[in-house]
């Protein structure tokens, strides 16, 4: 581009009327061949983990359906055959029998306390977002506070049912309540995850049966709690 200057002409400097913005990097075809396989590749692995993904979660459902089922066809069996004072079943106590206290914390041999419904629910909550809980007359035991939001869910009676239990929750309105309680996202996997973490935790920490967090794969998760039941908060 050339100008005119006391009649002079001249080249302007190319640069200058160029748009001088930075160009991506230019590939040879070759080597844009082989990051474009690269993409499709990752695109497809990461297709593959997805779909693993959900096969995992179905899997971990079905799972705990079948475990449910087993703990409950184990129960009615055992109070067929109650074990005889003059000569108790290894690790086992006559009914009635209050566990040691190192049997309490989930040790070996424990034996969860055979409750199927709650009619006494206590949070007593922390300042740091965990509570302490007692079920019935457990005793006291902590949960940190995604577990301890999620009971609270779990056994919240605020609907009608056909049986003496509250009502079913949706793993969907689950992990909406509680991304609202504590302010991040919750994934089906995560409260499946949840869920499982909460069943150990009753047993571990409060010497309780893990049945008495109920699901179901089309009415969801509750907790055992009784219609009317007592239920405090502090």
């Amino acid at each position: 581009m050339s100008t005119t200057t006391n009649g002079a002409d001249y080249d302007m400097p190319q640069e200058q009327h160029e748009n001088s913005s930075p160009k991506p990097p230019v590939f040879p075809a070759n080597r844009a061949l082989e990051k474009w396989e690269e993409l499709q590749i990752l695109r497809q692995i990461k297709l593959d983990l997805e779909a693993a993904l959900r096969a995992v979660g179905r899997l971990e459902l079905r799972i705990d359906s079948g475990l449910q089922y087993a703990y409950a066809l184990e129960s009615s069996l055992v109070g067929h055959f109650p074990p005889t004072p003059s000569a108790p079943e290894p690790n086992v106590k006559p009914l009635g029998a209050k566990a040691a206290p190192s049997e309490r914390a989930g040790a070996v041999g424990a034996i969860p306390e055979k409750i199927t419904q709650v009619e006494e629910l206590k949070f007593e909550w922390l300042s740091s977002g965990a509570a302490l809980v007692r079920v019935n007359n457990s005793s006291p035991f902590r949960l940190p506070p995604a577990l301890a939001r999620l009971l609270q869910i779990l056994g919240r009676d605020d609907r009608q049912t056909a049986d003496a239990l509250v009502g079913w929750k949706s793993v969907p309105e689950v992990a909406g309540d509680l991304a609202k309680e504590l302010k991040r996202n919750f994934t089906k996997r995560t409260i499946d995850q949840l869920v499982y973490r909460l069943r150990r935790a009753l047993f571990v920490g409060g010497n309780l049966s893990e049945t008495l967090v109920h699901s179901h794969p089309q009415l969801g998760l509750r907790f055992a709690v009784k219609h009317q039941a007592k239920l405090v908060t502090g």
